[in-house]
């Protein structure tokens, strides 16, 4: 019997209808099978719930209680030295005008007006935004107060990213407002000197921003720089970090000092700007101011 015979046999007694039934559960499931395949396509193309998060209004941290960590980190968005996204935004806006300000941080700290209220946000609203500070200002010109302060509150910020303390960061920020008025892109009148210390000659910054990628009058580089030629660790040649009998403070000890500004002030004058004619009492009372302005922020 050739192949074809016994393709077109007869069944075996009893196993016809079972045969039948058999290709018609085939057929069936060659119709269902398209029905089916869209259905997983349509279910997975339907959006997935994100996760729903309860937690107090002015809980920045998230952690369930108030605590003065959680106003700090207002304060710190209200004067732009922090990063903050759109939960941080629902949470942070205490008072709900639109903004971060100081007074959604006098909120925060748990008064008796937040009355553990609530907010809800789900884990899509929890991304990261772009940075939303003003950027620096480089002319090559002496800078008003209002860009001497937005640029000190981005040296704030930096150098609070480095470790260094409030009194400390104020006492440099004495120093370089009266070499180069706060302004990164700023040469000497009647020199060499480049840049918020005024280095000189500018090459000492400008070749090391070269090899590093950043611009000439970049605000972040000279910050990067004027940190790392404290160091113990910078190279000899470019160290500018000498502490005097009179001041002997090192690296560490300055910038986590809680000394008072003024000391501070002029041991940075002596240990790394060294210039000829100080002026000391300008340097002083630049930084005294910036303290009080950064103390008024809570800071």
């Amino acid at each position: 019997m050739t192949r074809n015979d016994k393709k077109k046999g007869s069944p075996p007694a009893g196993h016809a209808r079972g045969g039948e039934t058999g290709n018609m559960k085939k057929r069936i499931r060659r119709s269902l099978l398209p029905a089916v395949l869209a259905a997983i396509l349509i279910c997975s193309a339907l959006p997935v719930k994100a996760a729903q998060n309860t937690v107090l209004l002015g809980d920045a941290d998230r952690n369930g209680v108030y605590e003065a960590a959680d106003a700090r980190f207002v304060l710190r968005c209200a004067v732009e030295l922090e990063y903050y996204n759109a939960v941080d935004m629902l949470i942070c806006d205490v008072d709900d005008n639109g903004y971060i300000q100081a007074e959604d941080a006098r909120l925060a700290v748990g008064l008796d007006s937040l009355d553990g209220k609530t907010v809800t946000y789900d884990d899509s609203m929890d991304t990261r935004w772009e940075d939303p500070f003003e950027q620096p200002v480089t002319k090559d010109e002496y800078l008003s107060e209002a860009e001497r302060i937005v640029n000190a509150r981005l040296i704030y910020r930096k150098l609070s990213e480095f470790g260094w303390s409030k009194n400390a960061i104020c006492a440099v920020l004495g120093n370089l407002e009266q070499e180069s008025t706060l302004s990164p892109g700023l040469h000497q009148l009647y020199g060499s000197g480049y840049g918020l210390a005024q280095w000189t000659p500018g090459s000492y910054y400008t070749d090391w921003a070269d090899e590093n990628g950043y611009a000439a009058d970049s605000l972040e580089g000279q910050l990067i720089f004027l940190n790392y030629t404290m160091r113990p660790d910078c190279e000899p040649e470019r160290r500018f970090w000498y502490q005097t009998n009179a001041y002997p403070l090192d690296y560490e000890s300055f910038i986590h000092s809680s000394e008072e500004v003024a000391y501070l002030t002029a041991a940075f004058t002596w240990n790394y700007e060294r210039p000829g004619i100080p002026h000391m009492d300008r340097r002083i009372a630049y930084a005294e101011r910036w303290l009080i302005f950064f103390t008024e922020l809570g800071l």
